[in-house]
């Protein structure tokens, strides 16, 4: 059953200790997708973008901003491409859509991102790359270079050109290999934001 259009797809909870500060970075970057489709969040682990992207896609949904809703894809567990196509498609055009052949659906969620207002979180992308790669010893990531290169392309064909969708990506610090993403970095709290969060309820 797809989520309503006014709430967002199936995010991560909210942090136990809730929401705090970061009205800056909402502001920034509800500014830069009004000139780019693609954005990518970069910070070092643990400084909340996963928690801010959630946050984001909430505040955005109720605001209208995004009126077709918002869903999300973790890359922390194997995400192909085409599962990425079946995440955002079958969000928008419901359960149906998954009886589409694999070049089909592609197309048509290309179509629909680029004509419904709607947001699309890919989280800890990092997790595609060598470098993060947490396989066992002697085993292969299952990121190869060849869905590595998927993933750029669908990103690329998501985010060029004209379109109402947009795609935000969270990212360690690092070249993500995405074509023509803008990059923001997200800093710790401000002081006054930080106090607030360490004092008691």
């Amino acid at each position: 059953e797809t989520a309503q259009r006014d709430e967002p797809g199936p995010f991560p909870p909210p942090p136990p200790y809730g929401f705090h500060g970061r009205a800056r970075e909402l502001y920034e970057l509800e500014r830069r997708f009004r000139s780019h489709r693609g954005i990518v969040l970069h910070a070092m682990g643990g400084m909340g973008k996963t928690t801010l992207a959630t946050e984001a896609a909430h505040w955005w949904t109720r605001s209208g901003l995004f009126r077709d809703g918002a869903c999300f894809l973790s890359f922390e567990q194997f995400a192909s491409a085409d599962r990425a196509v079946q995440v955002l498609g079958t969000y928008l055009a419901g359960p149906k859509f998954e009886q589409l052949p694999a070049t089909e659906q592609r197309r048509r969620a290309i179509e629909l991102f680029a004509t419904k207002d709607v947001l699309m979180v890919w989280d800890n992308f990092e997790s595609t790359l060598t470098q993060f790669d947490d396989a066992p010893a002697g085993t292969a990531s299952p990121y190869g270079d060849d869905e590595r290169r998927r993933l750029a392309e669908l990103f690329r064909d998501l985010t060029a050109g004209a379109g109402r969708g947009r795609l935000l990506v969270t990212f360690r610090p690092g070249e993500t290999g995405l074509p023509g993403a803008s990059r923001y970095e997200l800093h710790g709290l401000a002081r006054p934001d930080s106090l607030l969060l360490l004092s008691p309820l």
